[in-house]
């Protein structure tokens, strides 16, 4: 059983995954927290689209829901086929038009970004970041944003494609198009853990700093 203070989404998809649907009240037992803790934990996911509830027929009063993982959710857990990501990727790699290597390149960026998309808010690069970093974190992916001087720097402490970098870094190119079209601000990779750094780092192309940054600094 997990302790109530260090329950993470993770541990609830992962308990609607193992479990089936559930009650508040059977998850609030599970992890010994509230219905309140419980409950708001689960709109947030539902804002997500990362779990669906469903009506309990039968009986009297309030309505009552069970709750379970989304199709979206599903997908996500059954995505880590890292040998079949592999595969995929050399044989992107093996087309040997560049023109048409890049545009398949762009159009799998642009799927991802899909994916990611609705999880993305904020009016300035920072907060944009901050809201890439809790994607990537609820993914276990190490990450953060360092505001050091003014200018947002997203750090990647891990590589979500790191069998897929080693191979090939163009999946490092593909990752800065991606971040990009999430950030709505074209980032560049100024170091990389492939080049022997401790992290990589993705900087504002035009390293400027707005009046609304510095604000929210």
């Amino acid at each position: 059983m997990v302790n109530g203070n260090a329950t993470t989404d993770t541990d609830l998809l992962n308990l609607l995954a193992n479990s089936g649907p559930l009650t508040i009240s059977d998850i609030g037992r599970h992890f010994s927290v509230t219905r309140t803790a419980v409950h708001e934990r689960l709109l947030r996911l539902m804002a997500e689209g990362l779990v669906d509830r469903e009506l309990l027929r039968g009986g009297r009063g309030r309505p009552s829901y069970r709750y379970l993982l989304s199709l979206k959710a599903r997908k996500l857990a059954g995505n880590n086929f890292a040998d079949l990501a592999a595969v995929l990727w050399q044989a992107v790699l093996g087309i040997d038009d560049a023109r048409r290597r890049q545009r398949v390149i762009r159009k799998i960026a642009g799927a991802l970004k899909a994916l990611y998309a609705d999880a993305i808010y904020g009016t300035t690069l920072k907060t944009r970041m901050e809201s890439l970093c809790q994607v990537l974190q609820e993914r276990q992916v190490r990450c953060d944003v360092d505001t050091h001087g003014g200018v947002p720097t997203f750090i990647l402490r891990d590589c979500p494609y790191l069998d897929l970098a080693e191979v090939d870094c163009t999946v490092c190119e593909m990752e800065t198009t991606l971040f990009s079209q999430l950030l709505g601000d074209e980032v560049v990779l100024s170091q990389c853990r492939l080049d022997g750094h401790a992290c990589c780092q993705f900087d504002p192309k035009r390293k400027r700093t707005t009046r609304k940054d510095l604000l929210t600094v």
